[in-house]
């Protein structure tokens, strides 16, 4: 299982790295930065291309998409090398690295990349219980049932997404497909497709390739980006990138929210490109193309993976860009200039930003009610603390963070500050307050606190990384004193190595209780908790709403039915995960009624009139269902283990009323409170 789970993270680099590394040459990046940013180009890539074979009827596999993906850039790129040997094209970056500078370049994203996996290993990989793990909560419905709705149909464009795409017209309760942001659902599709792995193994493949390798590479541009000339601050960046307990592990064990975990994880990459670009300079005309070109591949995988990712870029470039008019502006004699076009750019980004939030398509997004659940004061401490998201304190991580803030004032990078600042105001607004307000300036992001503090943790990184090497720098410049040390550069690498190992044994230890103190007295840390609570949520042999036996009973039901025989379920027992993990031919693979058909209704309702009521018999008749499965037989809501949304019996009073005595039902298989019915 785990070799499986090995070889699906290597189909998942492969993926996310080889297509995009030949268009980011072809487009000018060298080196290091073209295999960073390589992912910007591949999600779009295989978005756009599972789209275009879904308008026209081509199928989707491993072999089908990977092939042009991989092999079109490698032309486009021999293509580009072709016109730059004739002078025809000359703009790259960095134009100015020379052979150190690559060296360096490559050695540092390594340590990003070692770094972030190891904490991956140690947080996410080895909280799982196996590799088949998986989190029995409400967004994971989607994301488990529309991979499997993607392999079982061939169809993986995100305009077209359904939990039903293989299944016929009549045996469908819900309306068609529709857009819906699936790049990382095309992803996982395509890791299944290429190994033949379970679903579950090839989600948290990727998960793991994406926290472990993609979020700190793509870091990396943005270190490198802003600290072009400091390098101890970019190797420090390594060490910050994976320090926040808010993301990416929070969104593990909240929703989860894996489409938002591809989109900000891609994030920080071409805002690093954008800084590089500019403060390279050079002919406007040679670099417009290909950073066009980047630009529009960056725009399209952000939204497909998840829209909320370019309202969070906006803000970041809004802030850079409110730095360079200052600086453009500036003229010691006469300050007024500066202001007058500062405040003119802040009044065009406040129009934009209105714009944006009244346009009709967003609207669904933006006024999502995601209720307060903290008061203002415990939202402050989580913010202060950086304990955003059911953690601890994490001290030591907001000392080089207040550090960091106060060496950047003090050496005029203060606009470094503006972006975390006005996440962690959103975020305090969202967590704390409802009304107008939390819309406005929290919508785009659903009025998600959890999404607020992963955005205000990503921007924070840069400041971290700032004070851990303004620690370092002044430790290291104490002790080569207090020793007369020749030798200030070993000196300096030998004290920010043991503050690094310092750091890192503070900062991700485990949670520990005393000896001789009772083992339910235990002492929480950060990272303690989140590995306790990712350990919790996916574990298999733990009681949840789809737990082992309940998979277990459902993998006899496959034996003793007909294969891909249609089975009517009452989703919120946990039945609604039996498609997406086991390929259970469930009738109803999502919760909500909205869009349902009439027959679902008819069915919802009144199944347990079949043997008297003419209409259900019609219904069920039509549906082409032979079967009902009851995983929770007779057990109250209250005492039996269900989905938090199922909030209203009633609804679902014409499955949950079935019992071994009801006429039209005959048992069939039973374990416990579980069931199957063959309709009679």
């Amino acid at each position: 299982m785990w070799f499986t789970f090995a070889l699906c993270m290597l189909a998942g680099l492969l993926a996310l790295y080889v297509p995009g590394m030949a268009v980011s040459r072809a487009l000018g990046l060298r080196g290091a930065f073209a295999v960073a940013c390589a992912p910007l180009a591949s999600v779009a890539l295989i978005s756009l291309l599972c789209i275009a074979y879904g308008a026209v009827g081509i199928p989707c596999n491993g072999a089908s998409v990977l092939a042009p993906v991989v092999l079109v850039p490698i032309a486009g790129l021999l293509a580009s090398h072709i016109l730059r040997s004739q002078g025809r094209s000359r703009w790259s970056l960095p134009e100015r690295a020379g052979r150190s500078s690559s060296a360096f370049d490559f050695g540092s994203l390594a340590l990003y990349i070692v770094a972030g996996l190891a904490v991956c290993v140690y947080v996410y990989i080895k909280s799982l219980d196996g590799p088949e793990s998986f989190y029995a909560r409400h967004d994971n419905i989607t994301h488990l049932n529309l991979v499997r709705s993607y392999l079982d149909s061939g169809i993986w464009s995100t305009l077209q997404t359904s939990n039903y795409l293989a299944a016929p017209d009549y045996a469908v309760s819900r309306a068609g497909g529709s857009f819906y942001p699936a790049a990382w659902h095309g992803l996982a599709a395509l890791i299944c497709s290429l190994t033949n792995c379970n679903v579950p193994i090839g989600v948290n493949a990727l998960n793991a390739v994406l926290s472990g390798v993609a979020y700190p590479a793509s870091m990396w541009v943005l270190m490198r980006a802003l600290f072009p000339e400091n390098r101890g601050v970019t190797l420090w960046g390594a060490v910050a990138t994976m320090a926040f307990t808010a993301f990416p592990w929070a969104f593990f064990t909240k929703g989860p929210l894996y489409s938002n975990l591809l989109a900000f994880s891609l994030v920080p990459a071409p805002l690093g490109i954008i800084i590089a670009s500019i403060r390279q300079g050079g002919p406007l005309r040679k670099a417009l193309l290909p950073l066009g070109a980047l630009g529009l591949l960056s725009f399209v995988s952000l939204a497909l993976a998840q829209p909320n990712a370019l309202f969070t870029a906006l803000v970041f470039l809004a802030c850079f860009g409110g730095k360079c008019v200052w600086e453009s502006g500036w003229n010691a004699s006469c300050p007024r200039k500066s202001t007058l076009l500062l405040v003119a750019y802040t009044c065009g980004v406040i129009a934009l930003w209105v714009i944006l939030f009244k346009l009709p398509f967003l609207q669904a997004v933006i006024w999502f009610e995601w209720p307060k659940n903290v008061t203002f004061t415990n939202g402050l401490f989580k913010l202060f603390t950086l304990s955003f998201t059911a953690s601890v304190p994490q001290a030591l991580l907001v000392t080089m963070v207040v550090v960091g803030a106060v060496a950047c004032m003090a050496k005029r990078r203060s606009w470094l500050l503006l972006t975390p600042a006005f996440f962690a105001g959103t975020y305090l607004l969202s967590a704390t307050t409802n009304g107008f307000l939390k819309h406005l300036f929290c919508g785009f992001w659903y009025t998600d606190p959890v999404r607020l503090a992963a955005c205000a943790t990503m921007f924070l990184v840069p400041v971290a990384a700032y004070g851990l090497w303004t620690v370092a720098r002044c430790a290291s410049t104490l002790l080569g004193q207090a020793i007369q040390a020749g030798n200030g550069r070993r000196c300096a690498a030998a004290v920010s190595a043991g503050l690094a190992i310092v750091f890192c044994l503070c900062n991700f230890f485990p949670s520990y209780h005393m000896p001789g103190q009772p083992k339910e007295d235990t002492t929480d840390t950060p990272f303690g908790r989140v590995k306790h609570r990712l350990s919790g949520f996916y574990a298999l042999d733990d009681e949840k709403v789809y737990d082992a036996a309940e998979q277990a009973f459902v993998r006899k039901v496959l034996e003793a039915i007909p294969e891909g025989a249609l089975v009517l379920n009452q989703p919120n027992d946990g039945s609604v995960f039996a498609y997406g993990l086991d390929n259970l031919n469930t009738y109803y693979r999502q919760i909500s009624h909205e869009g349902e058909t009439e027959n679902a209704r008819l069915i919802r309702e009144h199944l347990d009139d079949i043997a008297s009521d003419p209409a259900v018999q019609k219904a069920v008749k039509e549906t082409g269902a032979r079967y009902v499965l009851l995983l929770d037989q007779g057990v109250s809501r209250e005492k039996g283990t269900w989905l938090a949304q199922y909030k209203d019996p009633k609804s679902w009073r014409g499955i949950d009323s079935i019992t071994d005595d009801t006429p039209g039902f005959k048992p069939i298989l039973s374990n416990g409170e579980m069931r199957l019915y063959e309709i009679e």
